[in-house]
């Protein structure tokens, strides 16, 4: 199975409760007509939580897609249908042209599933490719460190790092790779994010505070 990822921003001028309601309806319903052939094996949304407070989201929504084999998407990408749901529908609600990327898990950490995690505040971090040193200390930690690595404190309920492919088809990813943490309550994200670590600045981060919606589940 292979898996792919997104970043994207609501349509200009169009409220985020708008946004939202669109994309995990009309436009899921498309992508959803995927899973009848077996090509698509999951989706995810995730959706940008409306009271940031003081985490500030650079993107209104990432998607993940769960893909049977390359030959199932290649299949999937040449038909009328993607072609629509790219070409059509995706400008009536999000800006273009939309951001996607291959990904490889890295890390897991935690033993909660996405069932357990239903309902839960989800963090993710899109990490820019970093340069000389700060790569080296970046991919020496990247695969091993089971804990949020921007933080120094807090303890998620659930931990993934996945790393951007670059030899995918859309050329150079935007992102070196994304963490994605699962909390328990805002207190405790707080808590974490006021205690982030030099790796933090160091870096160039983007960030969204989300809600999940799967939409079709990969486990």
């Amino acid at each position: 199975m292979i898996r792919f990822m997104g970043v994207n921003r609501r349509r200009e001028g169009m409220a985020l409760e708008e946004f939202s309601r669109y994309w995990s309806t009309t436009h899921a319903d498309i992508v959803l007509e995927f899973a009848d052939s077996g090509a698509l094996r999951g989706y995810i949304q995730n959706h940008r939580l409306a009271a940031d407070s003081e985490i500030h989201s650079d993107w209104d929504g990432s998607p993940e897609l769960f893909i049977k084999d390359a030959a199932s998407f290649e299949k999937m990408v040449a038909s009328d249908r993607f072609k629509y749901a790219v070409e059509v529908d995706s400008p009536a609600f999000m800006q273009m042209p939309p951001v996607a990327f291959r990904v490889e898990q890295a890390l897991l950490a935690g033993s909660n599933s996405r069932l357990d995690l239903s309902g839960k505040i989800k963090l993710m971090l899109f990490v820019k490719n970093p340069a000389g040193g700060l790569a080296d200390e970046l991919m020496g930690k990247w695969n091993s460190v089971a804990r949020p690595l921007f933080f120094s404190s807090g303890a998620p309920l659930r931990i993934e790092r996945l790393t951007a492919d670059s030899a995918a088809d859309f050329g150079p990813p935007a992102f070196y790779g994304v963490e994605s943490s699962w909390w328990n309550s805002t207190d405790d994200l707080l808590a974490a994010w006021r205690d982030k670590n030099s790796l933090f600045s160091q870096h160039d981060i983007e960030v969204l505070l989300a809600a999940e919606r799967v939409m079709l589940s990969p486990d």
